[in-house]
């Protein structure tokens, strides 16, 4: 398990930094606070290996989240 307190904190804002980049701390939600933190188990991982899909969709798909900027996959950057 993470460690405690600034560990599992940064480690949940890397999180929503990566699925949710265009929320902003203090504007669109709070720090989590002590007690939300002590209720909450955050778990590092070491990966030895993976393999991963890339799912094709329409040019018009909306997704989940509108993004100012389309974002690119490490793998398709030049």
């Amino acid at each position: 398990m993470a460690g405690e307190g600034y560990e599992a904190t940064a480690a949940l804002q890397l999180l929503l930094d990566k699925y949710a980049p265009h929320l902003c701390a203090g504007e669109d939600y709070r720090p989590p606070v002590a007690e939300e933190l002590r209720r909450t188990s955050v778990f590092r991982i070491r990966i030895d290996s993976w393999s991963a899909k890339k799912k094709e969709v329409e040019e018009d798909f909306a997704g989940a989240y509108f993004y100012a900027e389309q974002p690119v996959l490490r793998a398709n950057q030049s």
